[in-house]
């Protein structure tokens, strides 16, 4: 479909708008109708929301009151309700829908004690249970690194999506010291690759993008393992001959394999255990994966190796130090979940 027509008149859209608004249509019906009558794009969904909003608020005049010599007087009321119902929208958006200027949305939004901020995944509504295992694990792995300090030998590992064409979440307007929504992450959309990667307090040891329709099996894990235990000899034979290895990855079913477990031990690798629904205290989900994704976000790739070759560029980029306050975080997200009883942070 086209993009929309600019030499559409606003009057002529505002009331195509207000004749779907009175048969009952939703906004994004109404955009549709609209535009497959036209055969081209002459509204969209967001522009008909803001006519809705309006509608719906009694509002179905075309006059605009600002620029006319009169400043609209709204109630602080109408902007709470407004900005509670559609804590997205943008300041020109609010500003469409209440008829003032965005400067005068911005300063009652201040005075109002509302800020924007980033809404929050969560990963999962944990259980009862899941919230001791957290506790009870997370206290051990305490106790054990204070008796025997593991995290100079740790390598930890996890998969991230690499998406070719990347975007940003939108910001959400909310009371100045609340904190923002809960969001449930949905599934990613468009042609991706997925990252194996495997790293330590000195650096990325070893990294993988899988081929497209490649999944990660037990049996494709185990030859990762394999993989990586190839690159240790060269980059950390220190460490391998050793037998120092202290292993962390989280429950996936991969990652829980009897051949998994056997190949570890076959390594003579220390596993340590992560309780379920943890992304929070894992060092990728936690920290590298949260800088390498600001690092992509709105870069567009249009082959496999483009992205190689930028992931290659990036962990070569960052200082041993970046890795290593990575790792050292541990004990501090431990402790902090504990005290919160196993609760997200």
């Amino acid at each position: 479909m086209e993009e929309v027509q600019s030499s559409v008149s606003r009057d002529y859209i505002h009331n195509l708008l207000l004749f779907e608004f009175k048969k009952g249509s939703t906004a994004e019906g109404a955009a549709r109708t609209i535009n497959e009558t036209h055969r081209k794009k002459i509204v969209s969904n967001s522009t008909a929301k803001r006519w809705f909003i309006k509608f719906r608020n009694g509002n179905e005049s075309l006059k605009r009151v600002e620029g006319s010599g009169r400043i609209r007087k709204f109630d602080d009321d109408e902007l709470i309700d407004l900005v509670q119902k559609n804590p997205t929208f943008t300041l020109s958006e609010y500003a469409h829908v209440l008829e003032v200027c965005t400067s005068t949305v911005f300063y009652r939004l201040k005075n109002l004690k509302f800020s924007c901020k980033r809404s929050n995944w969560v990963p999962h509504q944990l259980t009862v249970k899941n919230l001791n295992d957290r506790v009870r694990i997370f206290l051990s792995l305490l106790e054990k690194n204070k008796a025997v300090p593991f995290l100079d030998h740790l390598v930890t590992c996890d998969e991230k999506w690499i998406l070719y064409k990347n975007v940003v979440k939108r910001n959400e307007w909310s009371r100045v010291g609340a904190k923002p929504r809960n969001v449930a992450k949905g599934e990613l959309h468009g042609k991706k690759v997925l990252l194996s990667l495997w790293w330590d307090i000195r650096g990325v040891i070893f990294f993988e993008l899988l081929k497209p329709n490649e999944t990660i099996t037990a049996e494709k894990y185990c030859a990762q393992i394999s993989k990586v235990h190839e690159a240790l000899k060269t980059k950390r034979p220190a460490l391998l001959n050793r037998n120092k290895i202290v292993y962390h990855h989280d429950n996936a079913r991969p990652h829980t394999a009897r051949i998994t477990k056997e190949k570890l031990n076959e390594y003579q690798w220390t596993l340590i255990e992560h309780p379920a629904y943890s992304p929070d205290a894992a060092p990728c989900d936690y920290y590298l994966f949260r800088s390498l994704q600001n690092a992509l976000n709105r870069k567009s790739f249009n082959t496999l190796h483009e992205i190689e070759l930028f992931l290659n560029n990036y962990f070569e980029s960052k200082p041993q130090d970046y890795y290593k306050r990575g790792i050292y975080k541990l004990p501090g997200i431990w402790q902090s979940i504990v005290n919160n009883n196993g609760h997200y942070l």
